[in-house]
């Protein structure tokens, strides 16, 4: 008993393992005598006197001493019998990976064995290694915790190397600790840009492709998740999907960035959707007569859809109907010009428009013929119909006729008639006089006239104006001819007007696009891109004489710019401007005509 008392009193703060030994001990106090006695040492201590004898009971009953060993055994360790526990086993495969310029996140697997113990927690040192900077002159530690994988450690210093431990924890105590093999470093990470998600029909190609910008990184792993027959490559610092899907599903796809810092995926989602897509057949240009009706009218065969949404794009008075698959656009368009409309479907899968072009002609014929029986071809530019040659016509279109001048002989200004007080009425002339016999200048050029016969003033102070044209025609105003260059050149000035018998450029491409490509400008620089060809058919000046014939195309408007001056356009044969001006009335210029 003696041997008892001495462990009680060596493990009187090692309470787990008193409980054991006490729990082993009590069968054996078992068989002790009830009334046997055990005589205990007597304890001393020294003084400066000598030993001195500690008064104490010396006799314990064994039974006494059973009851109490008993006792204390349950106060400590209320089952039986007492269970045992140790620290956890190691964590397992620990990883650190940079999460920003002073972070890490670190992940393990926690241990297979917790020691009989639940597991409390983890401690995640962060120790800088011997590696870092020779200017560090200790290393530095940083201790976090948490309760499960992973764990972030935050407050690093970007740069410097680390090496990073776990220990598990319960509650007898801390586990052997596990530590990486390799040094992490804080860093900037590489990012990757967030597409929008992408939804498509299967087979059919994706477009336009997926980009996804990305900094830091010098390429792409292995893309996971994308849907078959679709790639993903990286090319300065930009990834592009692409491809066309042959599978449907939703596809959420993963691209890990490689080379730069840290661990970062660029992600999306693709969904293919396996209905089978709208289509709508091509249909054929259309040209036709303003008021005149679409006949036949336009069908555009359809799939998939169920039916359309609205037209845009079709000129006034022309509509879209869908119906058992077929588009059908009919009607009567009340307006000129070339129309490309965009029918789009609905219903069905995908996003499909039906397209087409429908040109509106301003002319009601191809051609129109004068009182002369002289006939001109027409043409249609923007919402005008024009006449496609200079006037050749003798008299009015009230079978009035038109005083024709041969004064001047071919140079026009000996003895001429043509201008001058007294002669303020309409008439016309033949360029250098060519002859009218053989009208060479006429039939390549027209007539020249001046600026009364332009208005319809058949004699000196007459107010009622004939008409020069044929009927359902008129000479073009100044408005007119502005509008013309305005449809030719969006940005042509209009606004502008140049002072008497000045002129000024309304603009400097409109002129290239209305001359005829023609061997008759001494420089060609026409291209007639609306078939308005243009001839450089000179003028008669105001003095009679003939000048710039191959080299200036001039036209005369029908209203005045005042009393003795006229409005015109004139194009020159070296550039492509188109200039109006203000040339006195008695100016012989080439007329045109527009349809009313």
């Amino acid at each position: 008993m003696l041997v008892s008392f001495v462990i009680i009193k060596y493990f009187k703060n090692h309470k787990m393992t008193l409980r054991i030994l006490l729990m082993s001990l009590l069968p054996l106090l078992s068989f002790a005598q009830s009334n046997s006695k055990v005589a205990m040492p007597k304890n001393t201590q020294s003084n400066e006197k000598g030993p001195v004898e500690l008064k104490r009971n010396a006799l314990y009953n064994l039974d006494e001493i059973k009851v109490r060993w008993k006792k204390a055994a349950l106060e400590n360790c209320p089952g039986v019998p007492c269970p045992t526990f140790s620290v956890p086993g190691p964590c397992s495969s620990i990883v650190a990976t940079p999460t920003s310029p002073s972070s890490a996140s670190v992940s393990f697997v926690p241990p297979t064995s917790d020691g009989g113990s639940a597991i409390t927690g983890y401690i995640v040192t962060a120790t800088s290694s011997p590696s870092a900077p020779a200017k560090r002159k200790s290393s530095s530690v940083i201790t976090v915790t948490g309760t499960s994988s992973p764990i972030v450690v935050t407050g690093l210093t970007f740069g410097v190397n680390y090496i990073f431990s776990v220990v598990a924890t319960n509650a007898a105590g801390g586990s052997p600790p596990i530590t990486t093999t390799t040094t992490v470093t804080p860093c900037t990470l590489n990012t990757a840009g967030t597409p929008s998600p992408i939804t498509l029909i299967v087979n059919t190609a994706l477009t336009p492709s997926i980009t996804i910008t990305t900094t830091g990184a010098t390429g792409i792993g292995t893309a996971t998740g994308l849907p078959a027959g679709v790639t993903a490559v990286w090319a300065s610092n930009v990834i592009t999907i692409s491809g066309t899907p042959t599978a449907s599903g939703t596809f959420n796809y993963t691209i890990p960035l490689t080379g730069g810092c840290g661990s970062v995926n660029a992600t999306g989602t693709i969904t293919v959707s396996a209905c089978t897509p709208n289509t709508a057949g091509t249909a054929s240009p259309i040209t036709l007569i303003v008021n005149t009706a679409l006949t036949p009218s336009i069908t555009i065969a359809t799939t998939g859809a169920t039916g359309i949404g609205t037209a845009t794009g079709l000129p006034a008075g022309v509509t879209a109907v869908w119906a058992s698959n077929l588009i059908t656009i009919s009607g009567t368009p009340t307006a000129s010009g070339t129309f490309n409309y965009t029918i789009p479907l609905t219903g069905g899968c995908g996003s499909v428009d039906a397209t087409g072009t429908i040109t509106v002609s301003a002319c009601p014929t191809a051609t129109i013929t004068d009182n002369g029986m002289n006939t001109y071809n027409t043409v249609s530019i923007g919402t005008q119909c024009w006449m496609k040659e200079n006037l050749r016509v003798r008299r009015y279109n009230d079978g009035t006729e038109i005083r024709f001048d041969a004064s001047g002989t071919s140079t026009g200004t000996s003895s001429q008639t043509w201008s001058g007080m007294g002669r303020e009425y309409g008439a016309y002339t033949i360029y250098s006089h060519d002859s009218t016999a053989t009208p060479s200048n006429l039939t390549s050029y027209g007539y020249l006239y001046n600026w009364y016969a332009v208005k319809g003033i058949a004699s000196i102070g007459s107010t009622t104006y004939k008409n020069i044209c044929p009927s359902g025609w008129h000479v073009p105003s100044d408005s007119d001819w502005n509008k013309l260059v305005k449809f030719i050149h969006s940005g042509a000035d209009t606004t502008t007007i140049p002072s008497a018998d000045g002129s000024f450029s309304q603009s400097s491409t409109a002129g290239g696009k209305l001359k005829k490509n023609d061997a008759l400008w001494t420089t060609n620089t026409g291209t007639d891109d609306f078939g308005f060809s243009a001839l450089p058919g000179g003028y008669r000046n105001f003095d009679g004489g003939f000048t710039s014939i191959r080299s200036i195309a001039f036209f005369l408007s029908a209203d005045q710019y005042n009393g003795s001056n006229a409005n015109g356009r004139f194009m020159l044969s070296n550039d492509g401007s188109v200039r109006r001006n203000t040339p006195t009335k008695s100016f012989g210029g080439s007329v045109r005509c527009l349809i009313d």
